[in-house]
């Protein structure tokens, strides 16, 4: 397997798109629609950035065991995909910029973004926005949290 280059970002609409290789899709904008399942299954992968998003029965799910290298600050973003009855998951492992933000729309989820793999990075400021519930769960081991609107939650991995 070899990687592959593309221009424009890849975009998940539906099922899943399984990494079979490390940096097998690098460098673009990864979207994940309500339907969609990005799986590491393993491997390591470096995009600009992630969008994921809730939507009416399900939400985007990136999954896997691997770790998902963001390198713009404008890192996660989250939006809503009809009236985001079910928030979107991040279960991989995420490592960030320097400087991070993630972007949280407020939908009718309770939850409407929840990330439990670990969050990592060293000397970043992840700074939270907008008006929807970010839940952090895992022993994350980035080393700053700027900001923040009160609705973000840190629970404790058991």
């Amino acid at each position: 397997m070899r990687r592959v280059v593309f221009t424009g970002g890849i975009i998940v609409n539906s099922g899943t798109l399984r990494s079979g290789i490390n940096t097998a899709f690098a460098s673009q904008l990864l979207t994940v629609r309500p339907a969609g399942t990005f799986d590491l299954q393993g491997f390591t992968n470096t995009n600009t950035a992630l969008n994921v998003q809730s939507g009416f029965r399900v939400g985007a799910q990136v999954t896997g065991t691997g770790t998902l290298t963001l390198t713009a600050a404008a890192g996660v973003s989250h939006s809503l995909n009809g009236d985001g009855t079910t928030g979107a998951t991040i279960s991989a492992n995420l490592a960030l910029p320097t400087t991070a933000t993630i972007l949280v729309a407020n939908g009718l989820a309770t939850d409407d973004l929840t990330v439990s793999g670990v969050v990592s990075a060293v000397n970043t400021t992840l700074t939270k926005s907008g008006a929807g519930t970010l839940v952090l769960s895992n022993a994350n081991t980035y080393s700053r949290r700027n900001g923040g609107d009160g609705r973000t939650r840190e629970r404790s991995q058991q």
